[in-house]
């Protein structure tokens, strides 16, 4: 009824985590009770978790050679934020990233904690390294799909979030995937 007083109390675990008193207005009928929390499922909501950008290295349309490692990495990886306010509480959500796994479509898997190294063609080659490379053994062929193979990138994020009321938790992983074409070929010696 319109101007009783109302006690909330969440629980985990048998212990109180949360508690709020709240004047009930049939305008509001929640009032500021879990403002934080519905703040960061609208900022969630909102959030711009974009599909994975694929670099390799060679690139810019340069086939892959059999034999020789090739780069692989995404570009702009890294945490993202979105924030929204609700009662005069603002909740902020961060979706960092755990890692990148890049699928190579040659039966073989290369996961890579920092989301990968990009490869700098201004510099030596020999001034740079990277620990997330791929060698394929096989050439892609016209049974491929164009003639390539699929280079299938999975970020998946960890989603967390904080609030200018002091309150913060975690919310669902989300995944983020995308495909991108890698023709892969032999170069071949000749002798004379």
């Amino acid at each position: 009824e319109a101007g009783h007083i109302y006690l909330f109390r969440c629980w985990e675990n048998g212990v109180p985590v949360h508690f709020e008193v709240l004047r009930y207005d049939p305008a509001n009928p929640a009032g500021g009770a879990f403002a934080a929390q519905r703040a960061a499922a609208i900022a969630a909501a909102q959030l711009p978790l974009p599909d994975p950008q694929v670099g390799t290295n060679p690139g810019d349309g340069n086939p892959a050679l059999v034999g020789l490692p090739t780069w692989l990495w995404v570009d702009g990886y890294g945490p993202i934020q979105a924030s929204a306010t609700l009662g005069g509480v603002t909740a902020t959500v961060t979706a960092t990233p755990t890692g990148v796994t890049f699928d190579t479509g040659d039966g073989g898997s290369v996961s890579c904690a920092d989301g990968g190294t990009p490869y700098d063609p201004a510099m030596p080659a020999e001034s740079q390294a990277s620990d997330c490379v791929h060698t394929w053994t096989e050439r892609s062929t016209v049974d491929d799909p164009a003639g390539t193979r699929s280079l299938r990138a999975q970020i998946d994020y960890e989603i967390t979030w904080s609030a200018t009321n002091g309150q913060s938790g975690t919310l669902d992983t989300q995944t983020r995937s995308s495909l991108t074409p890698v023709q892969i070929v032999e170069a071949q010696a000749l002798l004379r």
